[in-house]
């Protein structure tokens, strides 16, 4: 018993906040689904005069007017969740680019001068879509909504004092735009986001049933698709090398997510996996075939079956490559 009790309590810590931004994320997209079926599929640009007759309208969590926030996420003082949605036009986002999602957390919290911390914090997930933006690219939608999601609710539920010396290094990180590698490792390396984004990641890993690193690795090229682009690196301001922030987002801020991954969240699964090898259903698929086709009392092969059943199995497709049904969102 005190086995399970110590294993359900490290499954709540490493799902910590995930079954909230889920819950959140599946409203988001069924407001997503009705806007795209009311315009046979075509997200519409709100106009600058008058209203759609199907908005995307933005959602918002809270105990005091809209109601719907989890209990969970009101007790670590947070007081509010939004999910602002927009259509854009195509040419707001870059090539190949559907949408965008990116999120912030505000902090209130004060003491009133009682000497009692009062947690008062706020979280806003921002969702841009292009107008070109399809059904094809939900999956991918979803997958970012969670993981930023997470991100900031993670930061929602963090201490004050972790809060406090975040906000410190984020302010000389942005100081100057994160155009140094000084202010790189103040930002991606400072332990609050170091939780944050790790536990983005693990949620994004978890979802499409791949190793952690596979995801790390994903988002590492997403953060040097901005970085390492060569408009950023041509501008004045820019003080690092493509050679340099490369080799910090692959090794420096990418071991560290790993370090907290292999302390905090034990399940993460570090290492490529071979489903065709590790699956017990893959391993026994033969026998139990056999016994399923094999064992019947033509021992003669009379005609028409006069050719043995082979037992043997197609491979698999990668995960991920499946239809995505509605309750893997």
């Amino acid at each position: 018993m005190k086995l399970i009790l110590e294993n359900w309590k490290k499954y709540l810590h490493e799902a910590k906040f995930e079954n909230e931004a889920t819950k959140m994320v599946r409203d988001v997209v069924k407001n997503i689904k009705d806007h795209l079926r009311a315009y046979d599929g075509e997200p519409r640009i709100k106009p600058r005069f008058g209203e759609l007759e199907h908005p995307l309208e933005t959602i918002v969590y809270d105990k005091k007017y809209f109601g719907g926030l989890p209990d969970t996420l009101a007790d670590q003082g947070i007081n509010k969740v939004t999910f602002a949605l927009e259509v854009q036009p195509s040419t707001a986002f870059g090539e190949g680019k559907k949408f965008g999602v990116d999120g912030k957390t505000f902090t209130y919290d004060d003491d009133f001068g009682k000497g009692e911390i009062v947690k008062d914090r706020q979280v806003r997930v921002n969702v841009y879509l292009s107008d070109e933006f399809t059904m094809k690219d939900m999956s991918s939608l979803i997958e970012k909504m969670k993981d930023t999601a997470v991100h900031e609710i993670t930061h929602g539920g963090q201490p004050t004092d972790v809060l406090r010396k975040s906000g410190q290094a984020q302010m000389k990180a942005f100081q100057h735009g994160l155009t140094s590698l000084e202010a790189l490792r103040l930002y991606y390396l400072e332990p609050a986001e170091t939780e944050a984004y790790a536990r983005g990641v693990y949620k994004r890993a978890k979802m499409s049933k791949v190793p952690f690193t596979t995801k790390l690795d994903e988002q590492i090229k997403e953060l040097l698709g901005f970085y390492a682009h060569p408009k950023t690196l041509e501008k004045r301001t820019t003080q690092y090398t493509e050679e340099e922030v490369n080799n910090f987002f692959k090794n420096e801020y990418r071991q560290s997510i790993i370090d907290y991954a292999k302390e905090t969240l034990p399940a993460a699964v570090m290492k490529e996996r071979d489903y065709q090898e590790d699956s017990e259903a893959i391993k026994t698929h033969a026998a139990r075939k056999k016994k399923l086709i094999g064992l019947g009392k033509n021992k003669t092969k009379a005609a028409p079956f006069t050719k043995k059943a082979s037992t043997k199995r197609s491979k698999s497709a990668p995960p991920g490559f499946g239809e995505l049904a509605e309750e893997d969102l």
